[in-house]
């Protein structure tokens, strides 16, 4: 044993806690081609994850083609989590999910997101009985199937009228697959309850958008797949759940979010630089003016910019303490954190220059993706005044000073 490398002696290991629970099962799994190549990081995490489950769920697991050729990719483990999550709360539902053509075929993105919206739903006994008496679930779900399943839960909240037509199969759905030159292509869904005849002008302007996104960032999109949902969630405006977004149906026929900027907004969100509101609420508008100009040569003023702040409150730091919360309350001032956020972006941009303001941006948002990083207000700050050139150092300071009002900020 004292010639054991860490890799074999952890394989032993996983492979003796699964005997635990399939006495067959290791003898299969010692007979899989990636087993016996070396066991990477994922390959161990993988063996880890499958033996948290019980012997149907990982037996049907260890079958499925993706796992038999390794499960390498982020993705596929993320599954086998999600996977782990759905057997801790429902032994029987993990082993029903596990036998679906959409688990087994192949994975995205939205299989991991169907496999918890699956967890989340059965969690609400209504909610449950709605979904499991349509055919199509009873049939097994498909892959286009799994992208609708992630949107449900945020449906069933917020929207039950919504969630029961996506039940009931009352929608429809556009697909493509954008190409992009920095990162590769990017998936796109449109779920959507009016009837279109070609690519409507909404995805039309989705893959323009995605496109301008990537290449004002100057690197790959966070996420490969992007699925949105036009909600009549009238109130929201719209939302973005992580997985998915959603925005107001009211906006699809006559499409002003090419005006509004509620896509590039939106999609904006999966950058999540930051845990406070005024940074990501700021780059989001920040984005879709810059994508209106860019695209259409004309200005895009998401809807926020209209909305007014309190009188009481002039900078970030005033609103966080007279309105406590990720937004603040009432809803006449919820935008505050987006208008002052954009602000600070502006002011910034126009007192560094174009060059040492985009060598800011794309420090925070690279070092963002890469590491999994998230910044503090103040770090923002050094991270902006890094690459600002002296003569304009207390330009900087001015933009936070008058528009933020944080304590770490120097005097201009």
């Amino acid at each position: 044993m004292d010639d054991l490398t860490l890799a074999e002696s952890t394989l032993i290991s996983r492979l003796a806690t699964i005997s635990g629970v399939d006495p067959d099962l290791p003898p299969v799994l010692l007979g899989l081609e990636w087993i016996n190549d070396g066991i990477s990081e994922n390959d161990k995490l993988a063996l880890g994850l499958l033996a948290l489950l019980d012997q149907p769920t990982a037996e049907i697991v260890a079958a499925v083609p993706w796992f038999i050729t390794a499960p390498a990719e982020d993705q596929e483990i993320n599954l086998l989590k999600a996977t782990a999550r759905l057997f801790n709360s429902s032994p029987a539902l993990s082993v029903q999910v596990a036998n679906m053509d959409f688990f087994r075929d192949s994975v995205e993105r939205h299989d991991v997101s169907a496999v918890d919206a699956i967890k989340t739903l059965n969690q609400d006994p209504e909610d449950w009985a709605t979904l499991t008496k349509q055919s199509w679930y009873k049939d097994g779900i498909t892959d286009d199937e799994a992208v609708v399943l992630t949107v449900l839960p945020g449906q069933a909240k917020s929207v039950p009228t919504d969630y029961q037509s996506l039940v009931d199969n009352r929608f429809y759905m556009e697909k493509t697959t954008a190409p992009l030159p920095p990162s590769g292509s990017v998936d796109l869904y449109l779920v959507r309850f009016l009837e279109h005849q070609t690519e409507s002008a909404t995805m039309t302007h989705l893959r323009s958008a995605v496109l301008a996104i990537e290449n004002y960032m100057g690197f790959p999109l966070p996420v490969k797949e992007i699925i949105m949902l036009f909600s009549t969630n009238i109130d929201a405006g719209g939302i973005n759940y992580g997985t998915h977004f959603t925005l107001d149906l009211s906006e699809d026929a006559s499409l002003p979010q090419l005006i509004e900027g509620g896509i590039v907004h939106e999609i904006t969100h999966f950058y999540r630089v930051m845990d406070s509101s005024w940074f990501g609420e700021g780059t989001a508008n920040f984005l879709a003016t810059q994508v209106g100009f860019d695209l259409y040569n004309q200005e895009v003023a998401p809807g926020s910019n209209r909305s007014s702040c309190p009188n009481d409150v002039t900078n970030i730091t005033e609103i966080a303490a007279a309105y406590p919360g990720y937004y603040p309350e009432p809803i006449v001032h919820r935008f505050c954190y987006h208008n002052y956020g954009e602000k600070i972006i502006r002011g910034l941009k126009a007192a560094m220059d174009d060059g040492p303001f985009h060598a800011a941006w794309r420090e925070i948002f690279q070092t963002n993706i890469e590491e999994d990083r998230k910044f503090t207000d103040a770090e923002i700050y050094q991270l902006f005044l890094k690459h600002t050139p002296t003569d304009r150092i207390s330009r900087v300071n001015k933009v936070f000073v008058q528009l933020h009002g944080g304590d770490f900020v120097a005097s201009p």
